[in-house]
């Protein structure tokens, strides 16, 4: 049962994120690129963790109730990009590897002029 279990963390640590699929707008811009196998089960928990923390210990400056309204959606916010770089640099470094995949993939820099992830 140690070996199956330390398989499963092996595997976990392996993940490598695959453009899944992309969305384009009415001007055949891309607006959307889905990506799978983004992140590892086990830095979705620690993501998860450090959400209820935050949301917890900082509820007025880093947690954002938004409601939702007949006019638009609404979702709860937690800001967490510091953070994550301090507690979880895996998790960070993961998001915006992420971002320039998207990034380049859709060609936003050309199209949508947007600014590289390394720049935001």
């Amino acid at each position: 049962a140690l070996s199956e279990s330390n398989d499963v963390l092996l595997q976990d640590k392996t993940a490598v994120p695959t453009i899944v699929d992309t969305l384009t707008d009415s001007q055949n811009r891309t607006v959307l690129v889905e990506i799978g196998n983004a992140i590892t089960p086990s830095q979705v928990e620690s993501v998860k963790r450090l959400a209820a923390c935050t949301k917890l210990y900082f509820p007025e400056s880093r947690f954002d109730h938004r409601e939702f309204t007949m006019s638009g959606g609404g979702n709860d916010c937690t800001f967490m990009n510091i953070l994550l770089q301090i507690f979880s640099p895996d998790v960070f470094e993961n998001v915006v590897n992420i971002a320039k995949l998207a990034y380049e993939k859709a060609g936003w820099g050309e199209q949508l002029r947007l600014r590289p992830p390394h720049m935001c």
